[in-house]
């Protein structure tokens, strides 16, 4: 591909279209092309000599090799390659471009010619300069006409400004007269390639050269011109004169005939200013038109120095941030210091008056720190160096792996836990000891020190167990009170097997005496024994564990099948009483419970029940047994009578010590209820229900298949 330029090959022009060229190829056309670019500087060499020799050049040249495709640059380019075509290119595409209207042939010579003329509009620039500034009276015109201005192209704006000519002057003449322009004047700049004393230059050097001394602002239509001292206008980009003929002529290689290729091209002038004469003008960007694109605007002193301001900013507020931070810090440790030895003085003051010794355990040199309460309660001597053999020396040896154990698990775990265990103090005798302990790590999360509190307990525990005793005795004492109310009926249960067991000895022993005898009848007599002396037996064991006194024992239990066996053990008493019983449970009702604990609530609820309608109708004495898991993971078992229910006044007391509405009570019934509940986890309420009657109920927490 060979592109051909009217200018010399430094013009900026020239060089802005070329990089656009080869850019356009290099970036949207997939095959390679080899380029071939040639100047002719008509500019600077207009003879009609120059032209033959350049004709005679580009013939020699390229005779061999023709282009498949000519871009002809600038109105010289193109009325050359017209006028010698049949010589140096036949039929040869070409593409022109940059080329001003009044520069096209009047017809060209066949139809492999195509192009877009250039968008010169200098009729928009004048009227973006009118608005820009609306005062103006005068516009001067500069160029050589070169530039292809022409009293036509003004003529619509003749009748609102006048018109200075300015053309065919020298670079000193037009810097004269420019800077004596009158008020209120604008300048347009077409074009000067040479002046009328014959310097030869390209437009931008002119336009440096005269622009300083001007008085009033310049406007052009090129964005050559644009940062070389014009305001702005409708601008001509020089790289999208470029990129349209790549295009275009890439089409045509591709295969295209040139008047498809060129169909639908287009070039349109963008409204362009320089922010630098816009200033220096004092020229108002609020009067720019739509779009306008505004160049080298200088950056304010934040958008110049954003970041390095930033910067200096952040440095200077974490350096005053760190002060008041080491300030506050100081102002703090010293504070802390203070509230510290108080605290601790007080600690000291408030341990020593609880009885509570104080000590931390240096876990990397297993050295103790303690206080003198602490030395007092473990029995240490004053200058002692208290090691944690030392220690674990005076603790029980029954609880001294509970120690290690729980030391372990809390170097491993971290937190706090607590622990009770036994000391044997130099005198023989023994201590509970209960502690509290935390640990602590350091800065990289290793355990560094175990800090604690340990008081005696040997009194409370002492009267803990004297508690358990004697609510051990209270629990007896009680179910052998209601066991003697069932005595009778406990009696008569057994009294029928046991008659009948005697029965049918007696039959068996006059079968024997007789001398003849069945051995079938015999052998049933046997079997009839048995199960009456079973029966009477799981009697007996029923009312021996009620009456058993053993520390609690617990298991899995079905509160369903407790609330049964508790119905059969009551049979008797309920038929003496005339009493009706059902039970109504659900299954999988499991609890982890002592039994014979949940047997004594139970009978003590159904006894007391079975009192509270003495007065009552034979046929209205019910009782319901229901046991059933709720959606808290609980069981609920519940006992309701018939009765004639319990007075409002009365129910805040119901389960108070020594607290009873029975003429001969003891009032301790419903607190061992109570207490028995609680000590397995549970709760026990009475439930209002209907008028003239009465509902306990206790739950115990549920204990989900193993």
């Amino acid at each position: 591909m060979l592109v051909l330029y009217s200018n010399e090959r430094l013009l900026p022009a020239n060089i802005v279209v070329d990089e656009a060229i080869r850019s356009t190829f290099r970036s949207e056309l997939e095959r390679p092309v080899e380029f071939y670019t040639e100047f002719l500087d008509v500019d600077r060499f207009p003879s009609v000599i120059q032209q033959e020799r350049a004709r005679e050049f580009l013939g020699g040249k390229y005779r061999e090799r023709p282009p498949d495709v000519i871009v002809a640059g600038g109105g010289a380019a193109l009325s050359f390659l017209t006028t010698h075509r049949t010589t140096l290119f036949p039929r040869v595409p070409m593409v022109h471009c940059g080329v001003e209207p009044n520069e096209m042939p009047e017809s060209m010579p066949d139809d492999l010619i195509v192009g877009i003329p250039q968008a010169v509009n200098v009729a928009e620039t004048l009227q973006i300069a009118l608005r820009l500034q609306p005062e103006t009276r005068q516009v001067a015109i500069v160029g050589d006409g070169s530039g292809g201005l022409s009293p036509a192209d003004v003529a619509p704006l003749a009748s609102q400004v006048e018109f200075l000519w300015l053309t065919n002057r020298s670079i000193a003449q037009l810097r004269d007269e420019l800077s004596r322009l009158p008020d209120h004047s604008i300048v347009f700049y077409g074009a000067m390639f040479r002046d009328n004393a014959g310097n030869a230059f390209t437009p931008q050097v002119a336009l440096d050269q005269f622009a300083p001394a001007s008085r009033a602002p310049i406007y052009g239509y090129y964005d050559t011109y644009l940062g070389h001292g014009i305001v702005g206008g409708s601008i001509i980009t020089f790289s999208t004169i470029g990129r349209t003929a790549a295009q275009i002529a890439g089409r045509i290689l591709e295969g295209q005939t040139p008047q498809d290729a060129a169909r639908g091209a287009i070039h349109t002038a963008t409204p362009m200013f320089d922010w630098t004469q816009l200033r220096r003008w004092n020229l108002s960007e609020s009067r720019l038109p739509p779009g306008a694109e505004i160049l080298f605007r200088e950056p304010t002193l934040w958008e110049q120095y954003k970041w390095q301001m930033i910067g200096v900013l952040l440095v200077t507020l974490i350096e005053t941030a760190l002060i008041i931070l080491l300030v506050i810090n100081l102002l703090r440790r010293r504070q802390a210091q203070r509230l510290l030895r108080e605290s601790e003085y007080r600690l000291r003051l408030a341990a020593e008056a609880a009885g509570a010794g104080l000590w931390s355990l240096d876990l990397a040199t297993n050295v103790f720190w303690v206080t003198d309460q602490a030395r007092r309660l473990f029995a240490f001597s004053e200058n002692e160096t208290v090691t944690l053999e030392r220690f674990l020396a005076g603790v029980h040896r029954e609880d001294r792996e509970l120690i290690r154990q729980r030391l372990k698990e809390i170097t491993e775990s971290g937190g706090s836990s607590s622990v009770q265990f036994r000391i044997v103090r130099p005198d023989g005798t023994t201590a509970w000891i209960a502690s509290r302990r935390s640990l602590q790590c350091d800065s990289s999360g290793k355990p560094r020190l175990l800090t604690g509190v340990s008081t005696d307990i040997t009194e409370q525990q002492r009267n803990a167990e004297e508690l358990q005793r004697l609510r051990a005795e209270a629990w007896h004492a009680d179910r052998v009170a209601r066991t003697g109310a069932i005595t009778s009926s406990l009696a008569h249960e057994l009294n029928q097997p046991l008659a009948a067991t005697l029965s049918a000895a007696q039959a068996g022993l006059r079968f024997m005496a007789a001398g003849t005898f069945d051995t079938n009848e015999i052998r049933e007599i046997l079997e009839s024994i048995v199960q009456d002396t079973k029966r009477a037996g799981s009697v007996v064991s029923g009312l021996r564990a009620m009456l058993r006194r053993q520390p609690s024992q617990r298991e899995r239990l079905d509160l369903a099948s407790v609330a049964r066996g508790m119905a059969d053990l009551l049979h008797s008493e309920l038929l003496t009483h005339h009493v009706h019983l059902a039970v109504q449970c659900t299954r999988d009702c499991h609890v982890v419970a002592d039994k014979t604990q949940i047997q004594q609530v139970i009978l003590n609820l159904v006894m007391n029940a079975i009192e509270a309608m003495q007065q009552l109708p034979h046929n209205a004495r019910r009782i319901e047994i229901a046991a059933t898991r709720d959606h808290h993971q609980t069981v609920r078992v519940s006992v309701s009578d018939t009765g004639p229910g319990i007075p409002q006044e009365q129910t805040s007391k119901l389960f108070d010590a020594f607290w009873t509405t029975k003429p001969q009570g003891l009032g301790i019934g419903l607190a061992i209820c109570r207490s028995i509940i609680e000590s397995h986890g549970g709760r026990i309420w009475l439930a209002r229900g209907q008028p003239g009657a009465t509902t306990f109920c206790f739950s115990l927490p549920l204990d989900p298949a193993p």
